[in-house]
């Protein structure tokens, strides 16, 4: 989404130009929310010690980000959210990696 501008000016068909704006950013909360309710889901069907459930402070951040991006209306301005989206993920991986083995 960050380089929707770029790419719509320079002929580019990503995904984004293609859908536009407002439905890539439907389609970046369907696929952050979606991946957020299937690990929820899947710890509470396994859930063996509360531990298991650490990643869940991953979900703020998350959250916190997908209401930047509702409300961002200069696209080019969501490049600091895409640190912000790597870096939740992987500390979400690491966090429900290590409720696991507790």
């Amino acid at each position: 989404m960050r380089d929707y501008e770029n790419d719509k000016a320079m002929g580019k068909n990503t995904l984004v130009v293609k859908m536009g704006s407002n439905l890539a950013k439907f389609y970046h909360y369907y696929l952050v929310v979606v991946a957020m309710l299937s690990m929820l889901v899947f710890s509470v069907l396994h859930l063996q010690t509360g531990w298991q459930l650490v990643y869940l402070l991953v979900f703020i951040p998350l959250a916190l980000h997908l209401i930047t991006v509702k409300n961002n209306k200069v696209l080019k301005n969501l490049d600091k959210e895409l640190k912000k989206v790597a870096l939740s993920t992987f500390f979400m991986s690491l966090l429900f990696f290590i409720g696991q083995i507790l």
